[in-house]
Parts: structure tokens; sequence; C-alpha cells
């Protein structure tokens, strides 16, 4: 084998393996931040839910429902 393929292909190799963890990166990166975002959305959904168990109030339903909308 001539020396010249076996550098082609290990160069080759080399710049995958560097460009593909920084993909990962990114994209760990961007699920991380929605997965945080849903997290905090599901604990303020939580909070408003257990206060609307506990006082029965119009105001706070339309509340509820406010958020629900900036959330979306």
């Amino acid at each position: 084998m001539p020396a010249d393929s076996v550098d082609d292909s290990s160069s080759v190799d080399s710049v995958a393996d560097r460009s593909s963890p920084r993909r990962d990166c990114q994209m760990s990166s961007e699920s991380s931040k929605i997965h945080e975002r849903k997290r905090e959305e599901a604990l303020v959904e939580n909070e408003i839910v257990d206060i609307m168990t506990r006082v029965h109030n119009k105001r706070l339903l339309c509340a509820f429902i406010k958020l629900r909308i900036l959330f979306n």
C-alpha cells in the first residue's frame, strides 16, 4: 500500500473525530436547554394547579390560562 493512501484515510478519520464531539456538544446543549425550559414550565404549572386546588378562585384560573398561553 502506498503511504499516501494510509495518511489520507487517517487524516479524514481524525477530522471526523474532531468535528463529531462539537456537534454532539451543541446538540446536547440545545437539548438540555429545551429540557430545562420544559422542567421550569412544569414546575410553574404544578404550583398553579396546587394553588387552584386549594383556593377556588376565578382569578387564579385566569392567571393559569394566561401563563399557559405565554409558555406556548
